[in-house]
């Protein structure tokens, strides 16, 4: 999976780090698989899925020491507000760490997809818009850029016979 992972971040942005950038993916991937005995209330994330959070969410810069204007941090562009990541209020440049904004990211991306499961059943938005906009969603152009580049990765680096959501 690691030279998988890398050569898609080689694809989307080839930097010196890229090395290290997918070792923590996959660290993340494989931390929070599904075992084969809680498949029913399993939430996976697929490799891919976060690459494309990462892509997206620092505009293909992959800057770690990103910061936008509404308080979102690092890579995966945490926000910390009152209610998301309220411990890092005041602390905000740990979020800046790849291997951490990864690791919270990557939560934050299981809880969407989760909540989407549960609160969303028969909606036609895709759980991935969740992550930008929190639990309602009301736009739809941050899941079809998402998804334009996940099936791109998809497709380049990952067999069709693998599952994907």
């Amino acid at each position: 999976m690691f030279k998988v992972v890398l050569a898609a971040i080689m694809w989307l942005h080839p930097s010196p780090n890229a090395r290290n950038l997918a070792k923590i993916v996959v660290k993340e991937v494989k931390r929070r698989a599904c075992s084969s005995s809680s498949k029913k209330t399993c939430v996976s994330i697929h490799p891919a899925r976060i690459l494309t959070a990462i892509q997206h969410e620092t505009g293909g810069t992959w800057r770690p020491r990103l910061r936008s204007r509404t308080n979102d941090y690092g890579l995966m562009q945490l926000h910390v507000g009152r209610t998301t990541h309220v411990k890092y209020q005041g602390r905000e440049k740990l979020l800046y760490d790849p291997k951490l904004n990864i690791y919270l990211g990557t939560r934050s991306l299981m809880y969407w997809k989760r909540y989407h499961e549960r609160k969303c059943q028969g909606k036609d938005h895709h759980w991935i818009s969740h992550y930008n906009q929190g639990h309602r969603v009301y736009r739809k152009g941050y899941q079809t850029r998402h998804l334009k580049i996940f099936k791109a990765l998809i497709e380049r680096f990952w067999k069709p016979a693998d599952p994907v959501t």
